[in-house]
């Protein structure tokens, strides 16, 4: 008689054998994720603080070079606009988009009566699925932080036109 392992079988520790190896991975993720997040809203900030800079410079560096200068100018107008725009999105940006973390009512309610193999299995997969929504709010942040800074070189640039437009 032959003999088959049949799926019904085979346990949750076999199916699953790197579940030790895999808790090892849980604290760490959470915290290469908070570091990102970190990072992520320090850029803004960083582009938040130069760009408001250089914006409210910019009219007295202008009035240096060009003793009357039309602040109703299309360029100086622009310029401004897309100040304005960047301020509101940084600001935004920053306050939104939180981390989901592991809640320790969530462990105390559902996991507590699990045994360490199965806890840590659970822990795995919550912090997968945290991983994925904590990954989205930072690729969200980071992209915002790239077309502030892309706002900032055109502001610059417009700051520019007007100025040389005006001289």
């Amino acid at each position: 008689m032959a003999t088959s392992t049949s799926a019904a079988a085979v346990t949750p520790e076999g199916r699953w054998p790197g579940v030790d190896i895999g808790y090892d991975f849980v604290l760490p993720a959470y915290q290469w994720m908070q570091q990102r997040y970190e990072a992520a809203n320090g850029h803004i900030q960083a582009i938040l603080t130069f760009t408001a800079t250089i914006s409210f410079a910019a009219p007295t560096l202008a009035t240096a070079v060009v003793e009357d200068i039309d602040l109703t100018s299309p360029f100086f107008i622009a310029a401004i606009a897309i100040f304005s725009a960047s301020i509101l999105v940084g600001a935004v940006a920053r306050a939104s988009g939180d981390l989901h973390l592991i809640s320790p009512e969530l462990l105390y309610e559902g996991w507590l009566h699990d045994d360490a193999w199965e806890f840590k299995k659970n822990a795995i997969f919550f912090a997968g699925e945290d991983f994925k929504h904590n990954r989205r709010v930072v690729n969200t942040k980071t992209r915002v932080a790239t077309a502030m800074m892309l706002a900032m070189v055109m502001e610059i640039g417009l700051f520019l036109a007007w100025v040389l437009v005006e001289s």
